[in-house]
């Protein structure tokens, strides 16, 4: 199916990404937190470029905003993920799928509007907060 004009898909990392920061319920979550929750779904740190690019993409889409306190879900975000909750059950995973899917769907899916700017997180404090996270949870 042609996707509509003016839409973009979203990389292998976004639907993580807005996982992790819709899971928080509206509440702000800070670098430590995204960097932590998306370890452990997916086994993986996710890399300062994966970040900057989906929280990027993201905000684009409408989906995250960037504010002192850290990144938040819009209320877009919180519908999809009471989708995912509703469609695929409780676990990380199901959801990671289930919205994964439902933002690419052509109907009710992701619309990406021009990136108003581009989400930049600074070197040193990526390595800070990785290293800090690294800590805290033993590896």
């Amino acid at each position: 199916m042609a996707r509509r004009r003016g839409t973009r898909r979203l990389e292998r990392e976004d639907p993580l990404i807005l996982l992790v920061v819709a899971a928080g319920g509206g509440k702000p979550q800070d670098l430590k937190s995204v960097i932590g929750m998306a370890d452990y779904i997916n086994h993986a740190i996710p890399t300062r470029g994966e970040l900057e690019g989906a929280f990027t993409r993201l905000g684009a889409a409408g989906l995250v905003r960037r504010r002192k306190a850290g990144f938040y879900p819009t209320p877009r975000a919180l519908e999809l993920f009471d989708k995912t909750i509703e469609n695929c059950g409780t676990g990380w995973l199901r959801r990671l799928h289930g919205l994964a899917a439902l933002a690419d769907c052509p109907c009710c899916g992701v619309r990406f509007g021009k990136p108003s700017r581009l989400v930049e997180i600074d070197a040193s404090t990526y390595e800070e907060t990785v290293a800090a996270y690294r800590k805290g949870s033993g590896d």
